[in-house]
């Protein structure tokens, strides 16, 4: 469970910031019929990384007929009106975190940061993680 972020007018202008015209916010509104208030006819995409299994149907209501769906949890291989589903899985290989951080070293890739811990408090950060308090950042465990 997650608790509401902070300084939610904050948070809104975050992502603003990142690019979004529109933002819902999930602990005022039901997101799909907020979305669908917003775009009557339906959004061209969502991505979804909350939401699992059969309940993304509910989501893609939000979604224009041959729109897509995206989402890290698995559900439906399909869903009706010709939406496209796409289901991401990470995998490591080999390189790809040197070149991330190689990335990150350059300034073309930024990451931040919410929270580290020296290695003797890794259980501590991994129950407060785990707790699901509120973070926009990654928490880093300093070995």
């Amino acid at each position: 469970m997650t608790s509401r972020p902070p300084d939610a007018p904050e948070g809104a202008d975050y992502v603003r910031g990142l690019g979004a015209s529109e933002v819902i916010d999930y602990t005022a509104a039901d997101t799909v019929a907020e979305a669908l208030r917003l775009a009557p006819d339906g959004v061209d995409a969502v991505v979804d990384l909350v939401t699992r299994g059969t309940a993304l149907a509910g989501t893609a209501a939000a979604i224009k007929p041959a729109g897509r769906l995206v989402s890290t949890l698995m559900g439906p291989d399909a869903f009706e009106r010709g939406i496209t589903v796409t289901y991401v899985r990470m995998t490591a290989r080999d390189g790809r975190l040197q070149a991330l951080a190689e990335r990150v070293a350059s300034g073309d890739l930024i990451v931040e940061v919410s929270a580290t811990h020296p290695l003797a408090d890794a259980p501590k950060a991994l129950a407060e993680f785990a707790s699901g308090h509120y973070t926009r950042g990654k928490v880093v465990v300093i070995v």
